[in-house]
């Protein structure tokens, strides 16, 4: 009983974490001067490949380590991951960058 609530701690630790990330993330987006990032088909693609892979959200933010408010923003198109999210997403998907971000056909 312990482990598993040291382990519920540990994983909330992390989202907290994240979340705060994800805040100052789309706190540097409001405040910025230049047009946010945006990719057209990217958050469909990725709402669309975690579904393939029968994942929900907190599933598949606990494999990449990020926040189920990223994921949200990313899946909406709302706020842009950083490279390195965007890396792991595609390892853990077993696809090209390229094909994460502009989909399957590339002509999207």
């Amino acid at each position: 009983m312990t482990d598993n609530l040291t382990k519920s701690i540990e994983l909330l630790k992390v989202q907290v974490t994240n979340a705060v990330k994800t805040l100052e993330v789309i706190d540097r987006q409001i405040n910025s001067d230049r047009a946010p990032l945006t990719i057209p088909p990217f958050g469909e693609n990725i709402k669309t490949l975690r579904r393939q892979h029968n994942l929900t959200q907190f599933e598949l933010c606990a494999e990449l380590d990020i926040s189920q408010y990223a994921l949200s923003g990313y899946e909406r198109d709302i706020i842009a991951p950083d490279v390195e999210t965007v890396l792991k997403m595609a390892k853990y998907f077993g696809i090209t960058v390229d094909k994460l971000l502009r989909g399957a056909d590339n002509g999207r």
